[in-house]
């Protein structure tokens, strides 16, 4: 899934965190797949994610009635499957740090 693009998938959803141990959550949650590859899933309490993988190795996702994910990273995997969709979309994105200069390529901000 590595591309210049924020998906964000939204929905009633069942969310399996697995690695040294399994943790299942179920609930309308927000996933976020950033484009190097981290996913990060979010529920209405607090701002630390229920559910996350940092830079995952593979990203795959289905579309095919509501949506799955399965993400994965040396022996950790984070599955998370739809119940009732509420959205799926693709954002452009783009780095968005203090500019420090102009490209001399592109004439765009170096951040």
């Amino acid at each position: 899934m590595i591309d210049d693009a924020i998906r964000v998938l939204a929905g009633d959803c069942t969310v399996i965190a697995e690695g040294d141990d399994r943790q299942e959550y179920r609930g309308r949650v927000t996933t976020i797949v950033k484009p190097d590859n981290t996913i990060l899933v979010h529920d209405t309490d607090g701002y630390q994610p229920v559910a996350w993988l940092t830079r995952a190795e593979s990203v795959s996702s289905d579309r095919t009635g509501g949506f799955t994910l399965v993400a994965k990273k040396d022996t950790q995997t984070l599955r998370i499957a739809t119940h009732d969709q509420d959205g799926f979309a693709h954002y452009p994105s783009s780095a968005a740090g203090t500019p420090i200069g102009t490209c001399p390529d592109c004439e765009g901000a170096l951040v």
